[in-house]
C-alpha cells in the first residue's frame, strides 16, 4: 500500500493525493495533516450511508464514531504514517455488518462529509 501511495503521489501532477477503500482513507501531500478531521468525517459519512442507508439522520452519523473499527486498517496506518509521517492523514474504516447495506452513492457521500467538515473549520 505505501509503495502504491508513493507510486501514485509521483504520477498524479497534484500536490495531494486522495485514496478511500471501504477499510482505509488516507490523504498524502505537504498539508494532508490540516484535513485529518475533514477525511475521519468522510469516513464517517460513507460508513454511515452504507449502514443507514439514502435517508440516514444526524443521530444515525454520530453513531458511527461509536463502531470499532476495521482491524485489517492498523497495520496500514502504522505503514502509511511511518513513510510519509507529517505528510499524511489517515483513517480507518469502520467494522461494518450490515444485512442490506446502501452501496449506491457512497463516493459522494465520502466528498460530501469531506467537504461539510472543511465547511464547519471554516470562518
Amino acid at each position: 500500500v505505501v509503495a502504491l501511495l508513493q507510486s501514485l503521489h509521483e504520477l498524479i501532477p497534484a500536490p495531494h493525493l486522495l485514496v478511500h477503500t471501504r477499510v482505509w482513507a488516507a490523504l498524502i501531500g505537504p498539508e494532508a495533516s490540516f484535513f485529518a478531521s475533514a477525511l475521519h468525517a468522510a469516513v464517517q459519512m460513507a460508513s454511515a450511508r452504507y449502514t443507514y442507508g439514502d435517508s440516514l439522520t444526524l443521530a444515525q452519523y454520530e453513531s458511527v464514531v461509536s463502531f470499532p473499527h476495521n482491524s485489517v486498517a492498523d497495520a496500514i496506518e502504522v505503514a502509511v504514517i511511518a513513510r510519509f509521517s507529517q505528510q499524511c492523514a489517515f483513517s480507518r474504516g469502520f467494522h461494518l455488518d450490515v444485512d442490506k447495506p446502501t452501496t449506491i452513492g457512497l463516493g459522494d457521500s465520502f466528498i460530501g462529509g469531506f467537504l461539510a467538515q472543511r465547511a464547519l473549520e471554516m470562518d
